[in-house]
């Protein structure tokens, strides 16, 4: 399963992000599939930035990107890599 990564714009600390770490599982709907997964928040600043980027890229520049001299923007605080998660059967 290739990686999914999603960016927040909000801050961990609202709603429903709060909620996917402390539950460490969520499910993720995509067409007609179903798929578990448990989060991984990303913690490396690079990281965070190649993955605004990227949304910048496809969504405008509404999206801002912090540069490597500045701190995080509230999304790329907020960006999660989603796992496959294990099934336990």
């Amino acid at each position: 399963m290739a990686s999914v990564c999603i960016s927040v714009q909000e801050r961990v600390s609202a709603g429903w992000p709060q909620d996917l770490l402390a539950r460490g599982e969520g499910v993720l709907n995509f067409r007609k599939s179903a798929v578990k997964v448990r989060p991984r928040l990303a913690t490396d600043p690079d990281e965070a930035r190649a993955v605004s980027a990227l949304y910048k890229r496809k969504y405008g520049p509404f999206v801002r990107a912090s540069k490597p001299n500045e701190p995080l923007t509230p999304g790329e605080q907020t960006t999660f890599e989603l796992l496959p998660a294990e099934d336990g059967s």
